[in-house]
């Protein structure tokens, strides 16, 4: 469906001159955005309304090269007085047209620029963007968030723990903690000021010791666990009613896992190992985890969720990111990274934010196919423990100080600067 032209005179045209007002959907995402129903723009002396949600025409983001800024294209046709207008994806650049105050194909057309994103790939839509219909507008491809941690909200003791402690986020008020010495695993609510537990610790079901575990929430109710025991190496469904957890379901047998990542509620990057790490990707079918697809390249491991069908990635040469097509693990973008880039843990499509083995957080986005660090190392615990953080989102952090057995909750500012 086309937006379509709205009638009216040339006096109130010519107040509209420029005129922008474009949302896109799945700006939070790297999924394919649209032109939002209710977006109106005014292009080439022409009024336009999206009554429905414009999708961009998809043959025309098959030819855009992966790698590349990817922008959305704006193309009235027909009769003056009831025209339509389409929209296509372009690499090429747009120029500023002072005539019409608005960025455009060249100076002569009437193709209007309103947006666009990056192409991490055929189906990654990353880095969405609006186009300003401002003169000195800036390349998105230079917009890098900037982040850096506030105070220290609160904090809770907790039992302590020889290894590093594992956390997730089940909501933005519920955090589930592993503690490999005392093999539990439990929820604390945050209130906005204070920690707490809450429900029954869980004890991790186990045939022996457990030696190393790992968890991550696939929904609000529901998280995966890893973990590798004297004989036993399994992973399992474990539910969570708001008091008590339970494992759920038949136990899927590993060789020895490093890890487990969500890629969706029903999908997981399980990192395994059998001489050298890599990634198989298991399914939930309600009552059983099953693997699908083929393995990953050995040497790679899963850090943490990027998108619902890509993670962060770790492997002989750096951090990376790695995709999953339904059926098989590809490398997109460069491998190099600083060694702080330890226990990552997703923010948006684009941003992680890292703790390490030296009490200290940092932020990173992916910018055009490469991690940049956007902020400098704050330290938030004393020593040189191991940070293990989780994005409990309203801008909140979660942080595990292994030095000192405390979880804490900090304040996270965010800003997005175009330089």
């Amino acid at each position: 469906m086309a937006g379509s032209q709205i009638a009216t005179s040339v006096t109130v045209l010519n107040s509209l001159l420029g005129f922008q007002a474009v949302s896109l959907t799945n700006m939070d995402s790297a999924a394919v955005p649209q032109i939002a129903a209710g977006s109106k723009v005014e292009i080439a002396s022409s009024f336009f309304t999206f009554s429905a949600a414009e999708t961009i025409d998809t043959s025309t983001w098959t030819a855009i090269t992966t790698g590349q800024t990817a922008y959305i294209k704006l193309l009235p046709a027909g009769t003056a007085g009831s025209q339509t207008v389409t929209a296509e994806w372009t690499a090429t650049a747009p120029v500023w047209s002072t005539s019409k105050q608005g960025w455009y194909a060249s100076a002569g057309s009437s193709y209007r620029y309103v947006g666009g994103c990056f192409k991490g790939s055929a189906s990654e839509y990353s880095q969405k963007f609006i186009v300003m219909p401002e003169q000195n507008y800036i390349s998105p491809k230079t917009k890098v968030l900037c982040a850096y941690v506030g105070r220290e909200l609160g904090s809770l003791a907790v039992p302590a723990s020889s290894g590093v402690y594992r956390i997730a986020a089940l909501s933005a008020s519920v955090l589930t903690c592993i503690n490999i010495t005392a093999q539990t695993l439990t929820a604390y609510e945050w209130d906005g000021s204070v920690w707490a537990t809450i429900g029954n610790a869980f004890s991790l079901p186990i045939v022996s010791t457990v030696s190393t575990a790992y968890l991550d929430t696939l929904s609000s109710s529901a998280l995966a666990l890893a973990q590798n025991e004297l004989n036993t190496h399994a992973v399992r469904y474990i539910t969570w009613d708001g008091s008590n957890f339970a494992s759920s379901g038949t136990v899927y047998s590993a060789n020895s896992p490093l890890g487990v990542v969500k890629l969706t509620s029903t999908l997981v990057a399980l990192t395994d190992y059998d001489g050298s790490a890599y990634l198989q990707s298991l399914a939930w079918s309600g009552s059983a985890w099953s693997a699908v697809g083929s393995a990953s390249t050995s040497g790679w491991t899963a850090l943490c969720q990027r998108t619902n069908d890509s993670v962060v990635l770790n492997n002989s040469t750096g951090r990376a990111v790695a995709r999953y097509n339904s059926s098989a693990w590809t490398l997109v973008g460069n491998t190099t990274y600083p060694t702080i880039f330890t226990y990552p843990t997703k923010v948006t499509a684009e941003n992680v934010i890292s703790g390490d083995g030296s009490g200290q957080i940092s932020f990173w986005t992916w910018n055009a196919g490469t991690w940049i660090q956007v902020a400098p190392e704050t330290p938030v615990v004393s020593g040189t423990a191991a940070t293990t953080v989780a994005w409990m989102g309203d801008d909140v952090v979660a942080v595990i100080d292994n030095s000192t057995d405390t979880l804490r909750a900090y304040s996270v500012a965010r800003m997005l600067f175009i330089a």
